[in-house]
């Protein structure tokens, strides 16, 4: 052994390490780390612990050596290499802080040297690797960093496989080995780092691995049972879950079992005779019988595939249990011939046909319908083929246009004459055949024979229609007197419908006007079975009042016994109306009598009179000895008289190109303003010297308003209520308004005269009609004026009211288009 050296010694806490050399048996010697320790238990006692370091030495010695070469080729290598190092030395060992000391690495270790494959891998630039320290490099996970650097330290050396980040933040996948550099006291100075980019092997082995996984779960979760067998001795080698699931065998007992043994033995020898004769590499073997563990058979449809399995010959096999299918098909055959029997049976001809119209299936009922011997005759041919006229030729195109389509045709009435002449009713329908694509394919039909059911319907149809379509309403209740039945007259008249009656009683349509004792004859009679007639005033949905003449009475049963009772009742209302519109026209000729009467004694004084008075001053003024200086006043008399005469008389022309429909009306664009004042400038002259003010109240901004009317009429109309307020107002005011209404402007010729009564604001405006009618009455006219006026002004377009009280006055509104504003 050789000296030891205690000046190599290094004291850390109480211990001394130094490299040195020692001899082995052999005479060899191998380079050893010592490590002691001075411990006192009684006395001292030196411990020494002794390191091969023979590795590291070799490692170091090939790094050290390798240096001087690895300018050489550092650069054109594709592993990526790269130099860290330390800006001081360390001293790596069980006494040192590590954590300390990692905190300093992470800090002052730097990358010196770098390759161009290392800065491909990151898809970097030398300037941004040289001299980035560890915390730089491990900046998203600096404690991962520290594990790794400390596991290089402890072990001097490291190989790992990481996934990191381009600097782009690619994915890629490196293999590395990290050695560390030591001085030559032992201390670390740095390491060296060779990496080699990995990622498309390791993506390479994850994708055998990731289609290993998914063909396996596919295999083992496929819900359909699957094997493979060993084509040598039929065994079974694997199994998925649905197999064990459906045919009762654990995992295990399959594996020692063969595929023959889930095969009935009847099936065995051809199970055999298959498997050595299919040579095909997938193969569709067909519909085959498995038993499973508890007995039971089942249908199953089997496909394989040729495989190598471990080393061995097998098929991989897919098992499609159809026993559903196939008891189906069985139960489906029975089935048809039940169905059959049943079609063959029914009184009612059922067929089917295909695509083109051609029979597929006639039932016996069917084939007599035709005339056909047997159902043969008929398979394979078509309407047109089997009737050969109208009837062929409908039926025909009625199934193509069915088929064409895929809409049904349900319950159609056709009618058929037999060869005899007798025509023959059939309820028809047809339904429309579909395959699994939705395509049609054919079409099923079925008839039955109605004709002793239309006979019926037509009797009932008959009766029906005279008591839907009779005049006269029509109601059926039970005993109990609830409505079952009301025909289209009933609603008609009194506003309800069907539905709203139906289970009501017929009190509902009672008025409350009639006697109570009416009703209770009513039901004494009907209820023992006599008829009971007279008339009713009933009220309707909305209200109004209708009178009725009912007739009653109740039907009875086979037994003789009532079960409903019948009402028919006729509208009398018109009758009733008409009789009170005789009793009212009665006294409206004896008031419109009485009216002319009214209206002639009225002409007799209103013409008459002014007439002597014209005559006599018309002879005064003829007498030569006339006083000339009263000559003007007569002449001025003569002159009013005549012109109030003649008015009257346009009065009377106007009331009869009214009536007669010849009155024509001019209509034109007529400014407002203008129209008023010049209806102001004319009475102004005739209101002077009377207690009475004029009033005309114009609207500001009002200058362009225009109406469309004749001007000629409507001066008439203003004169005709202009003269009336002038003569009924003694003192006070005549006012003319307006104002805009809509698209109407709307006059007011206003006065506070004596007024109108409120019981002849209605009659106003009727012909001859005066609040003063008697011979002696105050004031003149020939009720005429209003009646001309309204009629004007509604030929105009507008439409005319009164507001007045008796002694406060009156006021006339009207309204006429308006067409500019």
């Amino acid at each position: 052994m050789p000296t030891l050296n205690f000046s190599r010694f290094t004291m850390i806490s109480n211990h001394k390490i130094w490299e040195g050399v020692h001899l082995r048996k052999d005479g060899t010697s191998f380079p050893v780390e010592v490590s002691l320790k001075i411990v006192q238990f009684e006395r001292d006692y030196l411990i020494s612990v002794v390191r091969d370091i023979t590795e590291r030495k070799h490692a170091q010695e090939a790094i050290f050596g390798a240096a001087q070469k690895m300018d050489a080729f550092f650069d054109q290598s594709l592993d990526g290499f790269f130099f860290m190092m330390l800006d001081e030395p360390i001293e790596w060992n069980d006494q040192a802080d590590k954590n300390q000391l990692l905190e300093y690495v992470f800090s002052n270790q730097r990358i010196t040297k770098i390759n161009h494959a290392m800065l491909d891998q990151y898809g970097a630039t030398t300037d941004q690797f040289i001299g980035i320290t560890p915390n730089e490099m491990f900046r998203h996970d600096v404690e991962q960093g520290k594990n790794e650097w400390r596991k290089l330290f402890d072990q001097g050396k490291l190989h790992n496989e990481t996934d990191e980040r381009k600097l782009s933040g690619e994915q890629i996948f490196v293999e590395g080995d990290y050695i560390c550099l030591y001085d030559s006291e032992g201390r670390i100075t740095g390491h060296f780092g060779i990496q080699r980019d990995v990622t498309q092997g390791k993506r390479m082995v994850h994708a055998i691995v990731e289609s290993e996984r998914k063909y396996h779960y596919l295999f083992e979760n496929n819900p359909a049972p699957m094997w493979i067998y060993d084509l040598d001795t039929f065994s079974f080698l694997e199994v998925n879950r649905a197999a064990v699931d459906h045919y009762g065998y654990s995992h295990q007992e399959f594996l020692k079992m063969t595929i023959k043994d889930i095969r009935p033995l009847d099936d065995i020898v051809r199970l055999l005779t298959d498997v050595e004769s299919t040579q095909q590499i997938l193969n569709h073997a067909g519909t085959w019988r498995h038993r499973k563990k508890n007995g039971a058979i089942i249908y199953v449809d089997i496909t394989s595939h040729l495989i190598d399995f471990e080393e061995k010959q097998a098929r991989l096999v897919i098992s499609t249990d159809i026993s559903d299918r196939i008891n189906a098909q069985l139960d489906l055959e029975a089935e048809k011939k039940l169905l059959r029997t049943l079609i063959d049976n029914l009184p009612d001809p059922i067929y089917v046909k295909d695509r083109e119209g051609r029979k597929m299936l006639a039932n016996m009922a069917d084939v007599q319908n035709i005339g056909c011997a047997s159902e043969a005759d008929t398979l394979g041919k078509t309407d047109l083929e089997l009737f050969g006229n109208a009837i062929g030729k409908r039926g025909y195109d009625e199934d193509l246009r069915i088929m064409e389509n895929g809409q049904a045709m349900l319950n159609r009435e056709e009618i058929f004459t037999k060869s005899d002449g007798f025509h023959r009713w059939l309820l028809t329908s047809k339904v429309p055949l579909f395959d699994q694509y939705g395509k049609t394919i054919g079409l099923v039909g079925i008839g039955r024979d109605i004709t002793g059911i239309k006979k019926a319907e037509e009797q009932i149809n008959k009766l029906t229609k005279s008591i839907e379509q009779s005049p006269s309403t029509i109601i059926i209740t039970d005993t109990k007197g609830n409505i079952e039945y009301v025909n289209p007259k009933f609603s008609e008249i009194t506003g309800y419908t069907k539905e709203e009656v139906i289970g009501k009683n017929p009190r509902i349509l009672k008025s409350g006007e009639m006697p109570a004792a009416v009703y209770l004859q009513l039901w004494e009679a009907i209820t023992s079975g006599e008829v009971w007639r007279g008339e009713f005033l009933n009220r309707k949905k909305n209200g109004a009042l209708y009178w009725e003449w009912a007739t009653m009475t109740s039907i009875r049963n086979e037994a003789g016994e009532i079960t409903n009772y019948i009402a028919i009742k006729e509208d009398i209302s018109l009758r009733k109306q008409m009789e009170a519109d005789l009793i009212v026209s009665k006294e409206k000729a004896e008031e419109s009598d009485r009216l002319k009467s009214a209206f002639l004694a009225n002409m007799s004084h209103e013409i008459r009179t002014p007439l002597n008075s014209i005559i006599g001053f018309s002879e005064l003024l003829a007498d030569k000895t006339f006083n000339t200086d009263q000559k003007d006043d007569f002449i001025h008399h003569i002159i009013a008289n005549g012109n109030n005469r003649l008015a009257i008389i346009s009065d009377i022309m106007d009331i009869s190109k009214m009536e007669s429909g010849e009155l024509k009306i001019h209509k034109d664009q007529i400014n407002v303003i203008e129209l008023i004042s010049k209806i102001r400038s004319q009475y102004a002259i005739q209101i002077e010297g009377k207690e009475i003010e004029f009033k005309v109240d114009i609207p500001d901004n009002m200058s362009e308003i225009e109406i469309l009317a004749d001007e000629d009429r409507l001066m008439q109309v203003f004169n005709n209520l202009l003269s009336n307020a002038l003569k009924f107002t003694s003192q006070g005011s005549v006012q003319i308004d307006f104002q805009i209404q809509c698209r109407m402007v709307e006059f007011c010729v206003s006065d506070t005269g004596i007024g109108i009564p409120d019981e002849f604001h209605a009659k106003i405006f009727d012909r001859f009609r005066q609040v003063e009618d008697s011979s002696t009455r105050k004031f003149g006219g020939n009720g005429l004026g209003l009646a001309i006026t309204k009629n004007l002004i509604e030929l105009m377009g507008g439409e005319i009211r009164l507001e007045s009280q008796l002694g406060k006055g009156a006021a006339f509104y009207f309204t006429i288009p308006l067409i500019k504003y």
